[in-house]
């Protein structure tokens, strides 16, 4: 498992705010974005994210999108999420192995 965060600054407010991850990734990869409801213009806001990959997983690139939604509806320029599943190696040791 591996964590990082997303930040976000959107330059108008957005209500009924949500953020979507395509179902495409949605196994490998999450966000956290528990009491997202309205955004506000030009404030930073940052939201945990955790990629982790079952040892099931074949190798291989996976490409998805996170959206930004407001009511349901995505706001334009998606996030694009590349997860790399690798073999593992001397140099490259999951933390599950």
């Amino acid at each position: 498992m591996q964590a990082s965060s997303v930040e976000l600054r959107a330059t108008r407010e957005i209500h009924n705010a949500s953020l979507f991850v395509v179902p495409k990734i949605a196994s490998l990869f999450s966000i956290e974005s528990a009491g997202l409801d309205d955004v506000v213009s030009e404030v930073e806001y940052s939201f945990p994210t955790k990629a982790e990959v079952p040892a099931s997983t074949l190798v291989g690139t996976y490409e998805g999108t996170v959206h930004l939604r407001e009511n349901k509806r995505t706001v334009p320029h998606t996030l694009k999420v590349l997860i790399h599943v690798v073999e593992p190696s001397s140099e490259s040791i999951p933390a599950q192995v």
